[in-house]
């Protein structure tokens, strides 16, 4: 059914011919009453200002005649004037009235001494008063404009000369109008009629031309027109002309052109409705996606293959049910809900459900159904359903959501994971006023096992620490692998006492042997303990707690299990500050070198000095090295730290040199500096600056630092020796270095420790030690020093076996430099003493 046109108008009911003339004839009616009424309307404005003007001057020349002799009261010549003006054809009353409006003098005898009112025709009293009091002239009409009504207030006489008793009067003037009105009428109504002659021929010639070359037209457009709607495809108009007729034909013709044109592509694209039908089937049937289709009614249309595959339902058993009463059989009541809600909306896009479905096999599968309008031409017929297999997609974010939670590894929470229990769990413990226990454990020695045995035997052996953990636990808790081999174990509502006795429990079972493929390896752990709300009330206070008691076991020999308490809190705080201080001291200059001189036994001279650095904490005041180069260590600060002092001791070295003082310089290194890989370089960078005598450099290294990786060191040695620097093992006897390793470094010299040296004195053994020490040195070709040489019973033994260097407080306690260069020139002690 063809739907009208929103901007259609109503058809008229006669054809345009026959309405044309009417509507012509109308208009000519119309403004013929339209110039007439103008008209007459311009005429009686006309009448009405030329009679005013001819009464007010009539006024003028009656007052200008009589004011002299009405104000000397002379009525008889009053008199015989007003009867001569009243023969004039326009005045049909002429009256003289005093002030209470009694005529004193009129054209007519019979009226003398009557009131105005008593006269027979209408007067406008208040204009009369007005011009009265004013002694003004106005003007009044009669209703029908016949008459002119005019008054002029005039000063009286009663008396020959009596000007004192004068009063005001007034003139009044009846004045006809009537010839003047139908004369100015008459000529109105010949010009409204010759007007409408004019139009009445000027329609006549409008409508013949209409009729020509508008009317005639048009039919013969409609005639076109029918021939086409018959079918005619040939006809044309053929109109000439630049008119909008003509153009109106032009468009016709062109539409005519374009039916017939298009005709063909009509056909084309039939064509390609049919060819896009098969390839839709083609589409719908190779879908991986199933489809449905459902009417209105949710009822079903069609379903591809592949949604008979994912049910394992024929095509048969589907078409025509209704689409809820097999998908939605298993839902629970609000997605069910939720599905019909969705099937309800005919035509809304874009909508999507997700649902776990069975299919006849006995598996499940979970599916993206989302729906889409069937539009046929403007209407929506019903609903497109394309479900989407999302069974592995969501079996995957089930592992990436199992990943983001837990230890790949070990399978235990991850740190994200487990700090979120531990707020919930620390939440319901303040709720209920009930303690907790954080246990922080860490696997002692577990890099040597990653460094001789691979990082496959350590994860292997990881999984099987977790194993334990998780089995000790059992329901009693939760675990997290807090990285590396440290782990988080969570105790809800056990207090210290408690925790520490799992700990232990917990400590004897993860050091059991373990058998990982074809090793048997053993572990001991360090196990920090903290208890909410005893020691601490936030989670990550306290895991950094537990981590701190961790820390305590540690240094205190590993293996061990430490409750955290508030002195190993102010040693942590302690600690902290001592790190922020190490941050701003370089930066600040808090550090300086102090020289302790060594003195050459053969040149009975100082050849040589141990830098040793010193830091003035502007609180804590001179902080000793055994205190802040741990934590520099563990910080990394002790990269700046050392570079700083190797940098201070080549500047010191270069000055002396320009001084012409022979002196070389030892300078400890620590351990986080030997593994540095840019140390050679930096060495290197430092002699080449100040252009040292490379052989004025000592560099001094404990036992461990080159046991813990013995080729590692001999190849940093072999390189440093290669630049020219002296190297010198710092406090040789109390590692565990071997011979063997010792003849393969190439070092220049043995410092012997100054706890053997200050024992000399009192026990053999110390005395023993250190001759075999010299003994040793002297088969090996090095220099050895003595440090801790506080007196010259100790200086005389040493210097007795064969030792080339003494250091100590006997010959001078660590200098600064201010104090150090004068203290060059004083003398020696004395060997007799």
């Amino acid at each position: 059914m063809n739907q009208p046109s929103r901007f259609s108008l109503p058809a008229p009911r006669y054809p345009l011919h026959t309405l044309a003339p009417l509507l012509g004839f109308l208009m000519i009616t119309l403004l013929l009453l339209l110039s007439l009424g103008s008209s007459l309307l311009l005429a009686h404005r006309d009448i009405e200002q030329k009679g005013r003007a001819a009464v007010l001057n009539e006024l003028d020349r009656i007052h200008a005649a009589l004011g002299e002799r009405l104000l000397e009261g002379d009525l008889p010549y009053v008199r015989r004037v007003i009867l001569s003006m009243s023969s004039e054809p326009h005045i049909l009353n002429l009256l003289v009235l005093d002030r209470h409006n009694v005529v004193q003098v009129g054209n007519r005898q019979e009226w003398t001494g009557k009131g105005v009112n008593e006269l027979g025709f209408e007067v406008n009293l208040p204009r009369l008063e007005h011009a009265k009091k004013h002694e003004i002239s106005d003007v009044s009409f009669s209703s029908d404009l016949n008459v002119v009504y005019a008054y002029a207030g005039i000063r009286l006489g009663q008396s020959d000369n009596a000007l004192r008793s004068a009063h005001i009067g007034t003139l009044f003037l009846r004045y006809d109008l009537a010839a003047d009105k139908r004369k100015a009428w008459q000529m109105a109504m010949q010009q409204g009629l010759a007007s409408w002659l004019v139009l009445v021929v000027l329609s006549g010639i409008i409508f013949l031309l209409f009729r020509r070359y508008i009317s005639k037209r048009l039919a013969y457009l409609m005639s076109v027109v029918d021939r086409l709607r018959k079918g005619e495809a040939s006809a044309r108009a053929h109109l000439l002309g630049k008119d909008e007729i003509a153009q109106l034909g032009a468009s016709l013709d062109e539409m005519a052109d374009h039916l017939l044109a298009n005709q063909a592509e009509l056909e084309r694209q039939q064509a390609e409705i049919l060819a896009t039908s098969a390839r839709y089937q083609t589409l719908f049937a190779a879908s991986r996606d199933g489809l449905i289709l459902l009417d209105c009614d949710n009822r079903i249309i069609d379903v591809n293959p592949s949604l008979c595959q994912l049910f394992q339902l024929d095509k048969s058993q589907l078409t025509g049910s209704i689409c809820q009463s097999w998908l939605a059989s298993e839902m629970d009541g609000m997605l069910r809900q939720r599905l019909n809600s969705l099937l309800g909306q005919v035509g809304q896009a874009n909508q999507e459900i997700e649902l776990v479905l069975d299919n006849r096999q006995g598996g499940r599968c979970e599916v993206a159904v989302r729906f889409f309008p069937y539009v046929q031409g403007d209407s929506v017929r019903g609903t497109w359903c394309v479900l989407r297999d999302i069974s592995e997609r969501r079996a995957q974010e089930r592992r990436m959501r199992y990943l983001a939670e837990h230890d790949e590894l070990t399978g235990l929470a991850n740190r994200p994971a487990f700090l979120e229990s531990l707020a919930s769990i620390v939440q319901q413990a303040a709720a209920h006023h009930r303690p907790l226990s954080l246990l922080f454990v860490d696997l002692d020695r577990f890099k040597q096992v990653n460094d001789t045995l691979g990082h496959a035997i350590g994860d292997l052996l990881l999984k099987a620490v977790a194993e334990r953990i998780s089995h000790f636990l059992g329901e009693n808790g939760f675990a997290a692998r807090q990285g590396g081999d440290e782990f988080l174990l969570c105790l809800p509502e056990y207090d210290a006492q408690q925790a520490e006795q799992h700990a232990l429990i917990l400590a004897h079972e993860l050091s059991q042997p373990y058998r990982i493929t074809d090793y048997t390896l053993n572990l001991t752990p360090s196990i920090g303990i903290c208890t909410y709300p005893e020691h601490a009330e936030e989670p990550d206070e306290l895991i950094r707690y537990a981590d701190v008691a961790m820390y305590q076991a540690k240094l205190e020999g590993r293996n061990a299990c430490r409750v955290f308490s508030h002195q190993l809190r102010q040693r942590m705080t302690e600690r902290l500050a001592l790190e922020n201080g190490l941050r701003e001291a370089i930066s600040k200059k808090q550090f300086f070198l102090v020289y302790q001189p060594q003195l050459g036994v053969a040149e009975q001279q100082v050849i040589g000095v141990e830098v040793l650095l010193r830091w003035q904490h502007p609180h804590l005041g001179l902080v000793p090295p055994m205190r802040f180069i741990p934590v520099a260590e563990e910080t990394g600060l002790i990269h700046q730290i050392g570079d700083w002092v190797l940098e201070e001791t080549c500047r010191q070295l270069a000055q002396w040199q320009q001084e012409g003082i022979t002196l070389s310089a030892a300078v400890n290194l620590s351990a986080v500096q030997f593994s540095d890989a840019n140390l050679v370089d930096r060495v290197s960078e430092l002699i080449q600056r100040y252009q040292l005598n490379p052989e004025r450099l000592e560099l001094e290294l404990t036992e461990s630092m080159l046991m813990s990786d013995i080729e590692q060191a001999i190849r940093t040695l072999q390189q440093l020796a290669g630049l020219g620097v002296k190297l010198s093992i710092d406090d040789f006897g109390t590692g565990y270095s071997s011979l063997s390793y010792i003849k393969r470094l190439p070092i220049n010299q043995l410092k012997i420790d100054r706890s053997f040296v200050i024992d000399l004195e009192t026990d053999p053994h110390a005395r023993a030690i250190a001759e075999t020490v010299l003994a040793m040195a002297r088969t090996l070709g090095l220099e050895v020093v003595a440090e801790g040489v506080e007196n010259v019973k100790q200086a005389a033994f040493l210097r007795e076996h064969g030792c080339q260097i003494l250091q100590g407080y006997w010959l001078s306690r660590p200098l600064p430099i201010a104090e150090f260069t004068p203290w060059l020139t004083r003398p020696l002690p004395s060997w007799d003493d």
